[in-house]
């Protein structure tokens, strides 16, 4: 048995380059992961796939064994497993929880049956799963493109607190999307913010996270969040404050644990949920 972590994204920069003829979009993005996630553990059986949630899914819609079932598939190994998942990374937030989870199993069952599957083939497996799977199956700071397959390098975000908090707002992507349709004609003249990207990379290259003029999100235009988390972020010493994926989760950036976990701390005390973490690669 090995555990595996499924760590929770934050985009420090999201926008959208078109819209697609498959009515899916090119998005621009800048990914990183974050030392909150969930605890997978993965063991190896002689057949069939046995995922333990603390979410009552039907299989056919649980990622994580959607992504067993494709390891299978595609690996040509003989075999099953049996999965357990300890949820943390709250769910529809914008911070990838189930992509996370069906990335960790991708990662684990290769490594249990000995790296049958190169780490392109674990790529094309994780699309096929979702956008935030490949990114997810990856990890570390990185520059995304299309619909989530085209993953760059980009130097390291420097070590700094990060505070995610979470109030009762919950978002559907599909319908937010469809909102910046409207806001944008359908992003026929459009035209991406992508000059930040370039910014952010040059503070990380000089060991500088403080990059609170950079951060973007268009979804912040139509979603919805809490306000009131960005203020008391603010207040406490945060140097930027942005919605992650389409919402609802808002995360800070600060420069000492102490003024995170003050915000977090003031966050909690009026009923928001408040993680403290770090950026982490995988």
């Amino acid at each position: 048995m090995i555990t595996v972590g499924a760590y929770a994204k934050i985009n420090l920069y999201l926008d959208i380059e078109a819209k697609r003829t498959d009515g899916y979009h090119d998005i621009l993005s800048v990914m990183q992961t974050v030392s909150l996630c969930d605890e997978i553990k993965i063991e190896r059986t002689e057949c069939g796939i046995e995922v333990k949630n603390e979410i009552n899914i039907e299989k056919e819609r649980d990622l994580a064994y959607r992504a067993a079932a494709a390891f299978f598939a595609a690996a040509g190994v003989r075999g099953g497993a049996r999965i357990e998942i300890k949820k943390h990374i709250p769910m529809g937030a914008g911070l990838a929880g189930g992509s996370a989870d069906a990335a960790a199993v991708l990662r684990g069952l290769n490594e249990i049956y000995l790296s049958p599957l190169s780490e392109d083939k674990l790529l094309g497996i994780a699309l096929t799963l979702g956008s935030d799977v490949p990114f997810c199956t990856v990890g570390g700071t990185k520059a995304i493109r299309g619909r989530g397959e085209k993953i760059a390098d980009m130097p390291k975000m420097p070590d700094c607190p990060i505070v995610i908090a979470i109030g009762d707002d919950h978002v559907s992507t599909p319908e937010q999307f469809s909102a910046l349709d409207r806001e944008f004609n359908d992003f026929l003249e459009y035209k991406p913010q992508s000059d930040r990207i370039e910014a952010i990379s040059e503070a990380f290259s000089a060991g500088n996270a403080n990059i609170g003029d950079d951060l973007y999100n268009i979804f912040e235009i139509t979603a919805r969040y809490s306000p009131e988390i960005k203020n008391i972020m603010k207040k406490n010493g945060a140097c930027g404050t942005l919605m992650s994926g389409s919402g609802s989760s808002v995360f800070g950036i600060f420069r000492t644990d102490g003024d995170a976990e003050s915000a977090a701390n003031e966050l909690k005390s009026l009923g928001y949920r408040a993680f403290l973490c770090h950026p982490t690669e995988i």
